[in-house]
């Protein structure tokens, strides 16, 4: 529009635009490099989150590997007790201390009896002949109160440790199946042939654990029906097991992981999917959560199942993720970019709307 010499001068913004459309396009632009800015973080976001499950799977793999290597250490010594006549602890303390050195995150391997009623008392002489002075059978909690065993058919005592720690020393001649504890663990090792776990226990000295029990029957042929099983159980190979040196070595040192190993609390140490079966928490390692913006981000969360030695284990690992896994400088890039497109389509319609108004 001409001024008071005659000279065209361009249009205020005011008179171009109502104070509505300005607000609308204020808040557009906004929305649009906010939305791109969301959108970058959030594919940082999942990255990182992908990142993180390829790690889960990653120490799922190698603890899983743990627990076939437990139940590959405890058929090598049924094998060693199988084809033997008669218990030589000699022999089966020399495997164990091979077996310990190569596996290290095994916490101690037992060797244990089952004795007749009629052979009690030739057994208990044998053992304070070895130098456990009046030795005696004994009963009740492995890591409580435990008393001079009562006369029954048989029992089961722990007649060996290794290494023999003096936290395990007091464990020797040890019922096991007087503990409830223990006895599910090992009438199922005994009717199944195979490698189970038992519920957690304490030992004094120890941190939580449990044992995984594999039974070795008389003969050099293992029988093949739970009744059989029963009949001829000559004794049974143990080892305990802590949760955190199964973790040892495996769990990613640059990484705040929290994580905890779970079972069911159920006799049989299965899940029942769908039933809410309440699970014990066999360790736990809290996450470190990061102060400052960081606290806001979700923590990732990822639940992976390990089925062995007749349970299902669960590892849980919780991570927080830190600022380092956004890319600040590209999403600022994105976000410059996207307003300076917005600024652009601003002096676009500006420029047509001044030629509407020439033109009229």
């Amino acid at each position: 529009m001409p001024d008071s010499l005659g000279r065209h001068t361009a249009p205020t913004i005011g008179r171009l635009f109502k104070p509505f459309e300005l607000l609308v396009f204020a808040f557009s632009s906004l929305s649009i490099c906010g939305a791109i800015g969301a959108t970058a973080v959030w594919i940082d976001i999942d990255a990182a989150r992908m990142e993180f499950s390829r790690e889960v799977d990653t120490l799922q793999n190698d603890l899983s590997r743990r627990f076939s290597s437990t139940e590959a250490v405890l058929t090598s010594l049924v094998g060693l007790q199988q084809a033997s006549d008669v218990f030589n602890k000699h022999q089966f303390g020399a495997l164990s201390r091979e077996l310990l050195t190569a596996y290290p995150f095994i916490r101690a391997i037992s060797e244990i009896g089952v004795i007749p009623r009629d052979q009690r008392a030739e057994f208990e002489d044998a053992m304070a002949d070895d130098g456990f002075l009046n030795f005696k059978i004994k009963e009740g909690s492995i890591g409580g109160l435990q008393s001079p065993a009562a006369d029954r058919a048989t029992t089961t005592p722990i007649r060996l440790f290794e290494p023999f720690d003096p936290e395990f020393a007091g464990l020797i001649g040890f019922d096991v199946q007087s503990d409830p504890l223990l006895a599910r663990a090992v009438q199922r090792a005994i009717t199944s042939g195979q490698v189970i776990a038992s519920d957690i226990v304490s030992i004094p000295g120890n941190p939580t654990g449990f044992f995984a029990f594999k039974a070795y029957y008389l003969g050099h042929v293992a029988p093949t029906t739970a009744e059989e099983r029963i009949e001829q159980i000559s004794g049974l190979a143990a080892v305990y097991l802590r949760p955190d040196q199964l973790l040892e070595g495996i769990v990613l040192p640059d990484r705040d992981f929290g994580m905890r190993l779970l079972t069911p609390a159920d006799a049989t140490g299965q899940a029942d999917a769908g039933l809410g079966t309440p699970s014990r928490t066999m360790m736990e390692y809290a996450p470190v959560r990061p102060g400052g913006i960081a606290g806001i981000l979700k923590p990732f969360i990822a639940r992976s199942p390990i089925n062995h030695q007749g349970r299902i284990f669960t590892l849980e690992v919780t991570y927080y993720p830190k600022l380092g896994s956004i890319h600040i400088a590209p999403i600022f890039m994105l976000v410059l970019m996207a307003g300076a497109a917005c600024g652009l389509a601003f002096l676009v319609l500006r420029k047509h709307r001044i030629g509407i108004r020439q033109q009229k």
